[in-house]
């Protein structure tokens, strides 16, 4: 029940919390993960959110764990719950996703030459 109503315990009032993740087993391995946690940082930074955090099984979780390093998350620290199931915070820095590249703004993305 309480992974229903869980809305985070924010290390900080100004981040963003990545709620869940979810894709279909079938397009495992296919990048759509990534895109959408990408997408939904993205959108956080718009939004004005500096950093942004998430939590998910620290035991028996080795492959969302490495797809969360691989997509730029950084552990940074492991919970219990009172019935004892093991949570890793992560968290990602999204200043740089303020901040426009020399080409596009962090709003529209860069378009691309018909040429």
């Amino acid at each position: 029940m309480r992974g229903l109503t869980y809305r985070g315990d924010a290390p900080d009032p100004s981040f963003s919390l990545l709620s869940s993740i979810v894709v279909d087993p079938s397009v495992a391995g296919t990048g759509v993960g990534a895109a959408l946690q990408q997408r939904w940082c993205a959108g956080a930074a718009v939004a004005g959110s500096r950093r942004a955090y998430l939590q998910t099984d620290h035991d028996d979780n080795d492959a969302v764990r490495a797809f969360y390093r691989r997509c730029g998350w950084v552990e940074s620290e492991t919970t219990t719950t009172p019935e004892g199931r093991r949570l890793l915070r992560y968290e990602r820095d999204l200043a740089a996703l303020h901040e426009p590249g020399p080409t596009q703004s962090p709003t529209r993305p860069k378009r691309r030459s018909s040429r």
